[in-house]
């Protein structure tokens, strides 16, 4: 029993500092997005690194958690927004995650703290530039269709009943 708990222990911090970043990713889809703030509900994952992962497994490991979670039709990390935040270390709403440079910094800025608890990924899923500009331009002409239709529906017709 004892040999089965020491398994499972971590060792944050060692000499040759190596050891495991676990992070919480909350994942947005786009579709979420589009819903009023306090109406999103987030696909949550978590997700174990060792520290000396390179770039480009943390972005392939992402794009997996991804694609489990929201089943996107297309998967390429510049597609979505990646922020990490660390409790009482880094506040929210985050750092981005944008290149190896970054993703650099943030590494050593975990490796600098005695006792982690977790990473916070915020991911939001970024509408491609074209689709957007076509969806918002015809939404624009039937919104503007759709209150014209609106405000006619709205008459009310009332009966005058008379006593006598």
């Amino acid at each position: 029993m004892c040999s089965l708990q020491f398994s499972f222990l971590i060792i944050w911090y060692c000499s040759t500092q190596v050891f495991s970043i676990p992070y919480l990713l909350n994942i947005f889809s786009s579709a979420t997005m589009k819903k009023p703030k306090n109406q999103r509900e987030p696909a949550i994952v978590s997700l174990n690194l060792g520290c000396d992962e390179p770039y480009d497994t943390f972005k392939a490991q992402v794009l997996q958690k991804i694609n489990v979670s929201i089943h996107p039709k297309t998967l390429d990390f510049s597609h979505y927004t990646v922020l990490y935040s660390i409790p009482r270390i880094v506040s929210k709403p985050g750092i981005p995650i944008s290149d190896e440079d970054s993703y650099s910094s943030m590494i050593e800025r975990i490796c600098n703290i005695t006792k982690l608890d977790t990473v916070n990924l915020h991911i939001e899923s970024k509408a491609p530039a074209e689709e957007s500009n076509k969806e918002n331009d015809d939404n624009a002409e039937d919104e503007g269709v759709s209150k014209k239709k609106k405000t006619a529906s709205k008459v009310r017709i009332y009966r005058v009943l008379s006593c006598e």
